[in-house]
């Protein structure tokens, strides 16, 4: 059902081309010209992911090692450096939140919402209801004093959640055709999705897996013929060269 990653265009030079090559690095000025197109092609070599699957099953291992990783326990948060009362904007809403950061960058951010659920856990339970939040503001100014105690209720909310061992299953593995890479559909508890357990990412436990890789469009990566963008560059020097050469 699925086919190889369709990157086959300027994979081949033709045995003209590679004359020609031959020829212009003969020539002192083209030297140059033809090591920068070389570059190229071992750059875009490196930066390229790897294929992962040409078909469905070649993704299972992996879907279900992804699986494995996912149930374990993960890495606590140590503490919060900082629990600050700032504004909290998005489409619906402007109020005033709590911002409780890690010292490596990440932030959680509690305030109170028609949502109720300003934060959830690894299996997309609340990890603390929007009723629950005190306001962080003190005669209508912001005050981070407020923000603390509730920082680190969060905190150790966040370490019960990371230490417990879940139980994840694998509902369907997909190869996406375009760039060759593995989705993976999982359940854990009543909570259903593929890849990362995010809203956007989240489908009805009821539905096939696949289908819901399928509907949501995923398929992360890029093309796995690495070599690709490279020796379309150096085609595109030969025919240049070769043109100003026919004038």
């Amino acid at each position: 059902m699925n086919d190889a990653p369709a990157c086959s265009t300027g994979q081949t030079i033709g045995s003209a081309d590679r004359l020609l090559v031959r020829d212009l690095l003969q020539l002192t000025l083209m030297r140059p010209l033809l090591v920068t197109g070389l570059a190229l092609i071992a750059a875009a070599a490196r930066a390229s992911p790897p294929v992962e699957c040409s078909q469905d099953s070649d993704c299972d291992p992996k879907c279900a090692s992804s699986a494995t990783d996912l149930a374990a326990p993960q890495k606590t948060v140590a503490s919060f450096d900082s629990a600050t009362c700032r504004v909290v904007r998005n489409d619906s809403l402007e109020t005033l939140g709590c911002w409780c950061g890690e010292s490596s960058g990440r932030t959680y951010v509690i305030y109170n919402h028609d949502g109720g659920c300003p934060l959830q856990g690894r299996e997309g339970q609340c990890l603390y209801q929007a009723d629950e939040f005190q306001p962080c503001v003190d005669g209508g100014n912001p005050d981070d004093t407020f923000c603390r105690p509730q920082c680190d209720v969060l905190l150790q909310r966040l370490n019960t959640d990371a230490m417990r061992q879940l139980s994840i299953s694998v509902k369907g593995a997909a190869c996406s055709n375009r760039y060759g890479t593995c989705d993976c559909a999982f359940q854990t508890a009543g909570t259903c999705y593929v890849n990362f357990n995010t809203p956007d990412e989240r489908f009805d436990c009821s539905r096939d897996g696949k289908e819901a890789i399928r509907e949501l469009g995923l398929g992360h990566g890029s093309c796995g013929c690495a070599a690709a963008p490279g020796l379309l560059a150096l085609l595109a020097l030969v025919a240049l060269v070769r043109r100003s050469y026919r004038r």
